[in-house]
């Protein structure tokens, strides 16, 4: 469902925003360790927050690559 994309996408942009920062990156214009899109969820432009739908989206795809052999299952 949507409301599940948009979940999995924040979790995935937090779990990307949560990497950066650990490494000492900071929001910025992109310059060095910086970027715009060190911000939550909320605040992300809308083509940003697709992106991140769209890496989710991929993602059964990608797991289930004969070189990576993995699935995605839902759990209850």
């Amino acid at each position: 469902s949507k409301a599940d994309l948009d979940h999995f996408a924040e979790r995935e942009h937090y779990g990307w925003y949560m990497l950066k920062f650990n490494f000492g990156w900071s929001y910025g214009s992109g310059e060095g360790k910086t970027s715009p899109n060190l911000v939550p969820w909320e605040n992300l432009n809308e083509n940003v927050k697709e992106a991140n739908r769209l890496t989710f989206k991929n993602l059964p795809k990608i797991c289930e690559d004969p070189n990576v052999g993995l699935k995605i299952v839902r759990s209850e």
